[in-house]
C-alpha cells in the first residue's frame, strides 16, 4: 500500500512490457516497475580460505610453506596480488608459491612476505625449506655424527662426492627428493 497527497491507494498490476518492466495501475496512474536482475556468482569450490581455517587454527599446524602463506594471506585480508607486488614478484609465481609448485622459496622473497604478514620469515618455512636455510652445515652434521668422509657419506646416497662438497659449501641445493632420502636414512639409523 502506497500513500499520495490524495490518500492511500493500492497499486495494481497491469501489464509485464518485459522480462524486467512492469506496470502498475492505481486510481487512474500508472507506473512502471523496473526490476534490476543481477546473476549471483556462487563460488566453483569452497573458498581456499575456509578450508585454511576449517584445516588449522594456528600457524604452527600447519605443515607447508605453500598452505602457511595462503591461510597467512587470508587471515590478513590480502588478494594475492597485493602480496605479489609487495615481495616484487608476477602474480603467477606468486600463486604457484601458493600452490605448492615449488619446493623451495628465494629467501629475499619470503622476507618480504613474511614482513608484509608480521611475522619472522622462519614462521614461514617448511621443515624442508629450514633445512635449506642451514644446508651446507646440517649436511656436514649429519655426515659427520655418522662418522662418514663426504666420499662415504656420497657412496650411501648414491651420489657422486663432489654433490656432497657442493651442498656442504653451499653451491648447490639439495633436492627435496634428495633431502627425504636423508631423513629416511638418519631415522632409521638414529632407531
Amino acid at each position: 500500500m502506497l500513500s499520495s497527497h490524495d490518500g492511500p491507494f493500492e497499486w495494481q498490476f497491469y501489464a509485464e512490457t518485459s522480462e524486467n518492466l512492469s506496470i502498475f495501475y492505481a486510481q487512474g496512474r500508472f507506473a512502471p516497475k523496473y526490476t534490476h536482475r543481477i546473476p549471483l556468482r556462487r563460488a566453483k569450490r569452497q573458498c581456499d580460505a575456509a578450508l585454511c581455517n576449517l584445516q588449522y587454527r594456528s600457524l604452527k599446524d600447519i605443515p607447508t610453506t605453500a598452505e602457511k602463506l595462503r591461510w597467512l594471506r587470508c587471515q590478513r585480508g590480502f588478494f594475492q596480488i597485493e602480496v605479489a607486488d609487495f615481495a616484487g614478484l608476477e602474480r603467477s609465481t606468486y600463486i604457484g608459491y601458493e600452490e605448492g609448485a615449488r619446493d623451495s622459496y628465494p629467501p629475499d622473497k619470503l622476507a618480504k612476505i613474511a614482513e608484509l604478514f608480521g611475522v619472522p620469515a622462519e614462521d614461514l618455512l617448511d621443515e624442508y625449506n629450514r633445512f635449506l636455510a642451514k644446508q651446507g652445515e646440517k649436511v656436514r652434521a649429519i655426515r659427520r655424527e655418522r662418522g662418514l668422509s663426504q666420499e662415504q657419506f656420497a657412496a650411501t646416497l648414491g651420489v657422486s662426492e663432489s654433490a656432497v662438497r657442493r651442498w656442504e659449501s653451499g653451491k648447490a641445493r639439495m633436492t627435496k627428493g634428495m633431502w627425504e632420502r636423508v631423513q629416511s636414512i638418519n631415522s632409521s639409523e638414529s632407531a
